[in-house]
């Protein structure tokens, strides 16, 4: 028997969505319990999070002992490693950490957007597309560039490009959605970014959860 999972976070993509996928790429099960936002308050007291956070996942043995990790990049981090989706030596997975952390590093800005209102968040937004969102698609387009295989480390899909496929998702709708004229314009700007978007979109794992995926 091999262990089992529950992942707990909200109803909706966010910190969570990059574990689901490694989940799912990996062909391993779990129980995806999502909770609703009038559920967390309760929650958030319980002495199962005592890192009054979400997400958090659930690791059961076989034995029946159970133990709890905390924090979305851990989590992701742990569940790659395990299944084969973290690099495949240790320069890899020094890499795919440095473009974890690459993605992390935008994270303020994100929560600055979605938490303000009105002019704040206009600005915000502003901030995002114009200054902070350029120089970070092209450090991840140049890493894509230098990789021997179409992803960001030469041994090919790895938690690093998930996270840029789910974050760029993101960072699409923050900034109010892209039309075709300027997704166009990304793509011949950031050419090795669309081909990773375009590989995890397709991997025949993750087109079949999209597909079914709540929204």
């Amino acid at each position: 028997m091999s262990d089992s999972y529950k992942l707990v976070y909200f109803n909706l993509a966010g910190l969570a969505e990059t574990t689901r996928m490694l989940f799912v790429v990996a062909g391993k099960p779990f129980e995806d319990h999502r909770i609703e936002r009038e559920q967390w308050p309760a929650m958030k007291e319980s002495p199962e999070t005592p890192f009054k956070n979400l997400p958090y996942l659930v690791i059961s043995k076989p034995n029946g002992e159970q133990w709890l990790l905390a924090q979305s990049f851990a989590i992701s981090r742990y569940i790659a490693t395990k299944f084969g989706l973290n690099g495949i030596d240790l320069e890899e997975q020094a890499k795919v950490d440095m473009y974890v952390e690459n993605v992390r590093d935008l994270m303020p800005a994100v929560m600055k957007i979605m938490k303000s209102e009105g002019e704040e968040k206009e600005a915000a937004i502003k901030d995002l597309k114009e200054n902070l969102l350029p120089p970070f698609f092209k450090k991840m387009n140049d890493a894509i560039g230098r990789s021997k295989s179409n992803y960001l480390v030469d041994s090919g899909l790895t938690r690093a490009d998930i996270q840029l496929f789910n974050n760029a998702q993101m960072f699409r709708k923050l900034v109010g959605g892209v039309d075709e004229s300027m997704k166009e314009k990304l793509s011949e700007k950031y050419p090795h970014i669309a081909k990773v978007m375009l590989l995890v979109n397709g991997n025949e794992k993750i087109a079949e959860y999209l597909k079914n995926r709540p929204e």
